[in-house]
C-alpha cells in the first residue's frame, strides 16, 4: 500500500497522504544516512510531483532514514510569524522557494539542498499548457485561463512570457547564483528523465550523502515511469493531461519568430547560462 498511495488521492489529501507515509515508514528498518536533511527544491512544471514521488518511495527511506515531507502541506502547518524549521532526519520535497529564503529557514547542520532546473523555453510551453488546460481549477487560474482563451495560442504563449514567467526566471537566477558561489548541485530535469537517469539520480543522491545503489535506484525509477504515471491513451496530443508531454526541446515546435523575440528580449541570456545553448 505505501508504494501506491498517490493511487488513493480521491479520497485522501496531499497532507494525509504524508501522514499515512510517515507512520507507515516508522515500522520499516531503515539504514541512517551521511546528511541529516535533504531539501528539494524547484519551481513550477520541473517534474516537481514526480520527483517527491521518487525521494518518498519506501526504498528510498529504508536506505536512508530520511521521512517525507511535502512542502506545501508543511507551510500549511508553520506557525504564523516564526521562521520556517526543517526537521532532522528528513527529506522535504517540491520546495518551491528562492535561495535567499532557504537560507533563513531553520535547519539542523549539515543540510543539503539541490535544485532542479528545466530548459527555460520548455518551462514557458508547459507553463501556458497547464494555465490553459490541465491546471485544477482555482480561482487565480480561472482568471488566467479565461484570459488565454481570448487568445491565439501564439498569443498566449507571448502573455505567459511577459506576465507569468518573471518569476520562475527569479528563482532560476537565485539558486544558479548559489551553485556558482556555494556549490549547491544544480540538476537538470532532463537529466534525470534522460536514458541515462539512473546514473544521474545515483550521482546525486550519492553527493546529497544519500548512499542508495544503483539497483535500488533503477526498480524506484522503473515504477514512477512517466508510462506508469500517465492515464492510458495519454500523449502530449491530449491537452488537458497531466504529464502530458515532459519532452525536451517541444518549445522548438511553438517557439514563432514573435515568441522568440518576446522571449530573448526578457530572458536571452538564461537559456546559455544554464547550459541550453
Amino acid at each position: 500500500m505505501l508504494y501506491h498511495l498517490r493511487k488513493f488521492r480521491s479520497i485522501i489529501n496531499v497532507k494525509q497522504e504524508y501522514i499515512l507515509r510517515r507512520a507507515g515508514y516508522s515500522v520499516l528498518p531503515a539504514k541512517k544516512s551521511l546528511t541529516p536533511a535533504v531539501v528539494h527544491a524547484c519551481t513550477w512544471k520541473t517534474g516537481s510531483q514526480w520527483v517527491r514521488l521518487v525521494l518518498s518511495d519506501p526504498r528510498i527511506y529504508m536506505n536512508t532514514g530520511l521521512t517525507p515531507y511535502f512542502f506545501p502541506s508543511m507551510l500549511e502547518s508553520a506557525k504564523g510569524g516564526q521562521r520556517f524549521r526543517i526537521p532532522s532526519r528528513s527529506i522535504v520535497t517540491s520546495a518551491m522557494i528562492d535561495y535567499e529564503s532557504y537560507s533563513d529557514f531553520l535547519k539542523p547542520p549539515g543540510t543539503r539542498p539541490f535544485f532542479v532546473v528545466r530548459d527555460p523555453r520548455d518551462l514557458v510551453i508547459s507553463r501556458y499548457y497547464s494555465a490553459r488546460y490541465s491546471h485544477p481549477d482555482n480561482k487565480g487560474i480561472l482568471e488566467v485561463r479565461k484570459v488565454l482563451e481570448s487568445m491565439s495560442e501564439e498569443d498566449g504563449i507571448i502573455y505567459t512570457i511577459r506576465e507569468r514567467f518573471e518569476p520562475i526566471a527569479v528563482r532560476i537566477n537565485s539558486w544558479y547564483e548559489a551553485g556558482e558561489i556555494e556549490g549547491v548541485p544544480i540538476v537538470r530535469f532532463e537529466a534525470l528523465t534522460g536514458e541515462k537517469q539512473v546514473t544521474v539520480w545515483t550521482g546525486l543522491l550519492d553527493r546529497l550523502g544519500m548512499t542508495v545503489g544503483p539497483d535500488v535506484v533503477e526498480k524506484v525509477l522503473s515504477f514512477y515511469s512517466m508510462k506508469n504515471m500517465r492515464p492510458p491513451g495519454t500523449n502530449k496530443s491530449i491537452k488537458s493531461a497531466k504529464y502530458r508531454s515532459g519532452e525536451s526541446g517541444e518549445w522548438r515546435e511553438h517557439f514563432t519568430p514573435a515568441v522568440s523575440d518576446a522571449f530573448y528580449s526578457l530572458y536571452g541570456d538564461l537559456p546559455s547560462k544554464l547550459g541550453y545553448e
